[in-house]
């Protein structure tokens, strides 16, 4: 009797393990569960900002990439902009005869008291260098390359000479034609 008496209470202890062990996993797979869905719930809102942050940035991106574009538009109206070539022609003609060469035409009207004549613009060149550090003036599309001379006039007279500049079908500036006489 007493065997099954310690039968029945090991029964018994082991039945109360088990059924405590089954609550036990029981618990903590809900418990489980629910930090599993509440991961997947983080994550879905995760996955949401970043679909939104990469929307944003997109949207960013194109705007600065308009931006951008219209900048250079600007800018290469801007240089486009007969004062504004002028300029950075009178800063680069002085120091090479291949810029000359490259912002000219093929051939150039030379026009003197002799007359006119096509001639390469690099035939020109030491005529143009003659005016490095002497005065300047833009207008319209004619840079004006002078000094005062006070030899026939006691007030001066300006001689120089004219280069007269058109767009070609690129729309760059070209210079096509070179005046010589007084300004």
């Amino acid at each position: 009797m007493k065997t099954q008496k310690s039968f029945y209470i090991t029964f018994l202890i082991l039945n109360v393990i088990g059924i405590s062990i089954f609550i036990l996993l029981f618990v903590n797979n809900n418990t489980l569960s629910n930090s599993l869905k509440t991961v997947h719930k983080n994550n879905e809102l995760m996955r949401s900002g970043i679909d939104s942050l990469q929307l944003a940035m997109n949207e960013t991106s194109n705007e600065v990439n308009s931006a951008l574009n219209e900048n250079i538009k600007l800018k290469k109206a801007k240089s486009n902009y007969f004062p504004e070539f002028a300029k950075n022609y009178l800063n680069n003609v002085f120091d090479s005869q291949s810029f000359l060469i490259e912002n000219s035409e093929s051939k150039i009207v030379s026009t003197s008291i002799e007359g006119d004549s096509f001639v390469s613009p690099d035939k020109e060149y030491s005529s143009i260098l003659s005016y490095k550090n002497k005065k300047s003036r833009i207008t319209g599309n004619v840079i004006y390359l002078f000094e005062t001379i006070y030899e026939y006039d006691e007030g001066g007279s300006d001689q120089g000479m004219q280069l007269h500049f058109k767009k070609n079908a690129s729309g760059d500036w070209k210079l096509f034609k070179i005046i010589y006489e007084g300004c």
